[in-house]
């Protein structure tokens, strides 16, 4: 009998109206029925794909579904979101949200696997369905090197004795990649990978090393009993020594503007359009998008005409990502299509941009910070924001592939600026503000 908290709604694909129901966990099986977009079921079982089909490391989950007309079958997890419940006799836990199946990690050994150890023969007429590698609904990220096929990591939550400058105390936390990142035997890109850390995971720092010819620095830790270098833009950090070694601006740094771990790293600063003027954090369509922790004022609203609730992107509308039309189309909001900024003045900022504004001769000033791709926007232009208020919601709309944040900051030198576009001079890295 279905546990009756288990239940979930048919999410799909944007290019189909249905999803194939299969008699097994893995695409292998014949089709018995397919369930339009919107469709609810109860929930009868987890099992991992058989064939152990996967997408940015993580392996597939199939549900086996039960409709309210009686009739049975598998479904996988990136088409389906969970409905609040308890689902704990599956492997997931209690879910208070919406969630994408493909967003949890389920417990695999709550429950063994159920059906045949093999896919049935070939040779079934079957009808088409998105492909094994179709992607969830989240922007993916680009950890360093090829990623390992499935992830193993142990999340480490113990600190070790002191090793050169660190000391117990001083943590890396993973906030790279959709599900995990490389670690590897050095620091770059050219040693081997070792193992995965999952994103959340808590490891003691022991080194910090600037790899050769490269922009990155690299962070020694210890996982899963071994040690090994994680890019430094992959990590955020916590502890003393972190902060006296430069991997923590200021302890009064802003907090990236959704709650940990509910975001993750997905490409950082690279300079002015078109290359990229800022951060990308990936997260679920709909997380919640804060103001700083000492709140602020509403200078710009831009909601994008453009964007459907169907079709949001400008790549559902025939453009290429990165499409240099998009920037100067006002219609896709210039290519962040729905965004918000808000202005945070000299008295609010952390001790580290109130120098940084003085030695570029904008004491007195402000930093303003744009959040943009938004799904939702929760405020006005002119309104006071207090600390860490919604101020809209994660989505896809404009030049994005994927849910996920951009988020970028300018410096200006007038308390009072209201124009964005008048503050480019002052484009910096967000890190200036934010830790990630």
């Amino acid at each position: 009998m279905a546990n009756i908290s288990m239940r979930v709604t048919v999410r799909g694909i944007p290019s189909r109206s249905d999803i194939n129901v299969r008699s097994g966990p893995g695409t292998g099986y014949e089709i018995l029925f397919r369930l339009p977009i919107g469709t609810t079921a109860d929930v009868l079982e987890a099992a991992v794909d058989v064939a152990e089909n996967h997408f940015q490391g993580k392996v597939y989950q199939w549900l086996r579904l039960r409709l309210a007309d009686g009739r049975e079958g598998w479904a996988r997890d990136d088409l389906l979101t969970l409905q609040p419940g308890d689902y704990r006799a599956i492997g997931y836990g209690i879910v208070t949200a919406e969630p994408l199946a493909f967003d949890l990690i389920r417990d695999t050994k709550a429950r063994p696997a159920a059906g045949p150890a093999e896919a049935p023969a070939a040779g079934k007429t079957t009808a088409p369905e998105a492909p094994a590698n179709t992607p969830p609904v989240w922007i993916p990220a680009a950890p360093a090197g090829t990623p390992a096929d499935k992830a193993s990591a142990e999340t480490v939550t113990t600190g070790d004795p002191a090793v050169g400058d660190f000391a117990v105390g001083d943590f890396a936390v993973v906030i790279g990649g959709m599900f995990t990142v490389n670690v590897r035997s050095g620091p770059g890109t050219t040693f081997a990978i070792v193992t995965r850390a999952e994103r959340g995971a808590r490891l003691p720092i022991f080194d910090v090393q600037q790899e050769a010819g490269g922009p990155f620095r690299w962070v020694k830790v210890k996982i899963s009993g071994q040690e090994g270098w994680i890019r430094e833009d992959l990590l955020s950090f916590v502890g003393p020594l972190a902060l006296n070694r430069g991997l923590i601006r200021g302890a009064d740094m802003y907090p990236a503007p959704m709650q940990r771990p509910n975001y993750w790293w997905v490409r950082g600063f690279e300079g002015p359009q078109p290359a990229h003027s800022g951060w990308d954090l990936g997260a679920a369509q709909g997380e919640p998008v804060l103001a700083g922790p000492r709140g602020g004022v509403v200078i710009t609203v831009f909601r994008a005409t453009r964007p459907t609730p169907d079709r949001p992107r400008a790549l559902d509308w025939g453009y290429a990502v990165g499409d240099i039309r998009l920037f100067s189309d006002p219609g896709w909001g210039f290519g962040y299509g729905h965004y918000v900024v808000v202005r945070y003045t000299q008295d609010v900022l952390p001790a580290y941009t109130q120098r940084l504004l003085a030695e570029k001769g904008m004491a007195g000033g402000a930093a303003c910070v744009m959040v943009a791709h938004l799904s939702t926007i929760a405020v006005q232009v002119g309104q006071q924001v207090g600390p860490g208020q919604v101020l809209g919601a994660c989505g896809t709309t404009g030049n994005s592939e994927r849910p996920h944040v951009h988020l970028e900051v300018r410096l200006t030198g007038s308390p009072v600026q209201t124009v964005w576009s008048a503050m480019l001079s002052g484009l910096v890295d967000p890190g200036v503000l934010y830790n990630r």
